[in-house]
């Protein structure tokens, strides 16, 4: 393939986003990719560096080298086996809805903001500490301001984690119940996601 002659992507949406990155080296922008700053700051690096066609194909292995990454890192978090790691990121690496959408949206290549906050929610959750609760509050603000679409998924996360993790404090079911300190944590960790991801949300 030529990095720089072509792009990684089928005929539609992928060419109103090469646009915006040629037109961001002058101006911004935003409108092409709404709410979503991380990706676009990505985006305008790049071009200015490479131009805009090598830009979007750099974005897009970026994503599917990055998901495969984060992918085995949580399988080997929750199952400590390497060869299990690896297949977990391989198959997520070549997901039909993975590549359709890496196809389509160059957003949706990256994957890998949600899969990392689901390990930073894992890591919380094995000790919520003031700590472990700001990693997993940027977590969560950096995968809604790479794509406000996984965003709403971690958003529906944390909701049945929150839910989950009261029920369990209700029945006394866990042997390491949650304290003010762990739900003050928690609070103090969603409020921190909340205040980085408003500016983007309501810019004026």
């Amino acid at each position: 393939m030529n990095m720089s002659g072509s792009i990684i992507a089928t005929p539609g949406d992928p060419f109103g986003a090469l646009y915006s990155l040629w037109l961001s080296v002058s101006e911004p922008i935003v409108a092409a990719f709404p709410h979503a700053p991380i990706l676009i700051w990505t985006g305008q690096i790049l071009t200015r560096l490479f131009g805009e066609v090598v830009a979007y194909n750099l974005m897009i292995l970026g994503g599917f080298m990055l998901t495969g990454s984060a992918g085995f890192a949580l399988a080997y978090r929750l199952t400590r086996s390497v060869s299990a790691g690896f297949l977990t990121g391989l198959i997520l690496l070549v997901a039909p809805f993975h590549i359709a959408q890496a196809l389509q949206h160059v957003g949706l290549a990256n994957l890998h903001w949600l899969l990392l906050f689901l390990l930073a929610l894992l890591w919380f959750d094995e000790q919520p500490t003031v700590n472990r609760g700001l990693v997993f509050g940027v977590s969560f603000a950096v995968t809604m301001l790479d794509s406000y679409l996984y965003g709403v998924f971690a958003i529906l996360i944390v909701i049945l984690f929150a839910f989950w993790r009261f029920g369990r404090w209700l029945t006394h079911s866990s042997r390491r119940s949650w304290g003010w300190h762990q739900w003050g944590s928690l609070a103090l960790s969603l409020g921190l996601g909340f205040a980085l991801v408003l500016p983007a949300i309501n810019p004026l």
